[in-house]
């Protein structure tokens, strides 16, 4: 009977560690997801996620007791919103300077498109087992959010592998993937046509 006892307490906690797990990741998922909806409300309308942005979105709120999301999601009236530090300390930019001047330009370029920085390669078309998370720079989406253009900015510390597996990647779904200079840029009237269709002008 001992035995018996003691492969219910691993089937017990075995079931609890793989809870936790699932837990962490969709409240990372989630805050990932939260981070891209706020960077893509910084010039305009906030954007709706893609479907891999919202699900995980989701999974939080689901997971997440009412009483709790209406606690901690709405700020109290009259409660200034805070200033941007810790500690005394200014927090880090979500985004470089590098960054941020070319999610501007996209944005101003296609203003009815959905773009959002600093994305993840398995959020577009998966990931097999074992495999590294792969940083995207800006996912440019149609107006139904949609993913369509893929941009990553260019980096000494740039592995060919690394890039190039990710072009493949991409194109075998359908989606372009380009890699700009951040200090060569290509003109405004080059990106107003690379992302005219998913603006709803071509």
């Amino acid at each position: 009977m001992e035995w018996i006892s003691l492969f219910g307490l691993l089937c017990f906690v075995g079931f609890a560690a793989y809870r936790m797990v699932v837990r962490r990741r969709h409240l990372r998922e989630a805050a990932q997801a939260r981070e891209e909806a706020f960077i893509a409300s910084l010039r305009g309308s906030v954007a709706v996620p893609s479907a891999g942005l919202a699900e995980a979105a989701l999974a939080d709120v689901r997971q997440t007791p009412r009483h709790a999301v209406a606690a901690t999601e709405l700020p109290s009236p009259g409660v200034a919103m805070p200033a941007g530090r810790v500690a005394g300390r200014r927090l880090p930019a979500y985004l470089s300077a590098r960054q941020l001047k070319v999610f501007r330009l996209l944005r101003e370029c296609a203003p009815g498109s959905a773009v959002f920085a600093r994305g993840y390669l398995h959020w577009l078309v998966g990931a097999s087992a074992g495999e590294k998370p792969q940083r995207l720079d800006f996912v440019c989406c149609d107006e139904g959010a949609t993913p369509r253009v893929v941009i990553d900015l260019i980096r000494d510390t740039d592995e060919p592998a690394a890039w190039k597996f990710k072009r493949e990647r991409l194109e075998a779904e359908g989606l372009s993937y380009l890699r700009w200079d951040p200090e060569r840029l290509p003109a405004r009237e080059e990106v107003a046509a690379l992302l005219a269709p998913l603006d709803g002008k071509a």
